[in-house]
């Protein structure tokens, strides 16, 4: 009987690392820069390995490696590769004006912050991506104040 039970709790131990190493999700908790998209300190589930083969896509909510944070943080998708963006009372791409997706309408990006360090248009060099926090108006390190975000720091995407 003491030995039913024994390899019943290995093979339960067994599984159970299985099933945690079979999780592709991993999380991240959260300020204030996605709200109300994310609500502040929410706990992020995202799949770090989202982008092994696909790209990021414009509005994907992506997780990064934040340069002067130096810790993961998570903002928007806006610009992509080799495109021209020009932020002021919304988003230009390319010379041409872009429409969000309905779940976006309330927001209203702005170029002037303070801490803004880029100029515009700017030109998004290639395997970049340009990122923007959804809660405009306030005084996040997304890409206005940093640049354009280098595929190797994006760590994944919030599903």
């Amino acid at each position: 009987m003491e030995k039913y039970i024994a390899k019943t709790l290995i093979l339960l131990f067994a599984v159970a690392i299985l099933c945690n190493a079979c999780n592709k999700t991993k999380k991240l908790k959260f300020s204030t820069a996605m709200q109300p998209t994310i609500m502040k300190g929410a706990i992020l589930e995202y799949e770090p390995e989202a982008y092994v083969k696909d790209k990021p896509q414009r509005f994907d909510i992506v997780v990064y490696y934040h340069p002067l944070f130096k810790g993961l943080t998570c903002h928007r998708v806006i610009g992509l590769p080799d495109e021209i963006i020009f932020v002021w009372q919304g988003i230009i791409i390319n010379k041409r004006s872009i429409d969000f997706p309905d779940q976006m309408s309330f927001i209203n990006y702005e170029t002037w912050k303070p801490e803004c360090r880029i100029s515009f248009p700017y030109k998004i060099p290639p395997d970049h991506y340009f990122v923007l926090a959804d809660e405009p108006l306030a005084m996040h390190q997304d890409s206005r104040t940093i640049g354009a975000i280098h595929i190797t720091n994006i760590k994944g995407k919030v599903p």
